[in-house]
């Protein structure tokens, strides 16, 4: 290991952040999208989907929340002045480049399909009212992190 990687256990640190009217950028409109999208709704983030086909899914959560839609192929203008960018499409290759766009225009970045590319992972979150409880399991096993999080909303 060189002095720049970071040792695995290291983790993430949990950063809990204010999304209310933060532009968000999620490239994609598949299950995943729809997950991350439903939470992002409920921080007040102005979020802005964009795909060439949006799922039915994604199409009620922007008839209930503030989801602008661009039912169009990503473009790298799609990027600018994002706070943050998800990139969420079945194409590892343009996933990437989607990163990247987003990193060149100074906005954080989470790509679904390598965790090598996210600035942060995506939690699984239990929410009530005010407070936040955002669980993680270093992007590795997300089987156990959604088992942490039922066990949580049990509580």
């Amino acid at each position: 290991m060189t002095s720049n990687e970071r040792p695995e256990e290291t983790g993430y640190f949990p950063l809990f952040i204010d999304l209310w009217k933060k532009k968000i950028l999620v490239a994609g409109a598949g299950n995943i999208a729809a997950r991350r999208i439903a939470v992002l709704a409920q921080f007040g983030a102005d979020i802005t989907v964009v795909a060439p086909e949006i799922s039915e899914t994604v199409r009620e959560l922007s008839g209930r929340s503030q989801i602008n839609i661009l039912c169009k192929p990503y473009e790298p203008d799609c990027c600018k002045g994002m706070y943050m960018v998800l990139a969420a499409t079945d194409n590892r290759e343009l996933n990437a480049k989607i990163c990247q766009d987003g990193h060149d225009e100074g906005a954080i970045v989470n790509n679904a399909s390598d965790k090598i590319q996210c600035d942060f992972y995506f939690p699984g979150i239990v929410k009530r009212g005010a407070d936040v409880i955002g669980v993680n399991a270093g992007g590795s096993s997300h089987g156990r992190a959604r088992q942490l999080r039922e066990r949580i909303e049990k509580l």
